[in-house]
């Protein structure tokens, strides 16, 4: 009987194909930390039904930053003003990750750059 004590990785297989082009795979983001449009629909008097993510928070110098995307704020009453809302029919995201690379243009008319390590975050 096999038994696998180890640790598993998933990786998608659009990745391996370009690691294996060029050795290495530049993983192009945007900058920011999203939250999707129907967990806050409710709280901010959306559309029930509108599809998309809303920009919770940017990071610093990030290529959403730089093409002066908003976050969400929270002013001196502690009441929360939402940010940028990107309406998109399909997952911006995992779109991004399978069909651009490091340095693209998407339709928000902003370039991609590669992501930091998690460390440079810090």
């Amino acid at each position: 009987m096999w038994r696998y004590t180890g640790i598993g990785f998933i990786i998608p297989s659009n990745a391996i194909i370009k690691i294996t082009q060029k050795g290495y795979y530049l993983h192009p983001y945007l900058g920011f930390i999203y939250t999707l449009t129907s967990d806050l629909a409710e709280n901010e008097s959306l559309p029930v039904n509108i599809e998309g993510i809303f920009v919770n928070t940017l990071i610093k110098n990030s290529p959403a930053d730089k093409a002066s995307m908003h976050g969400s704020t929270i002013d001196q009453y502690v009441t929360k003003h939402i940010g940028d809302i990107i309406i998109i029919a399909n997952d911006l995201v995992n779109y991004i990750g399978q069909h651009k690379l490091v340095g693209d243009n998407i339709t928000l008319t902003v370039t991609l750059a590669a992501r930091p390590s998690v460390s440079a975050l810090v």
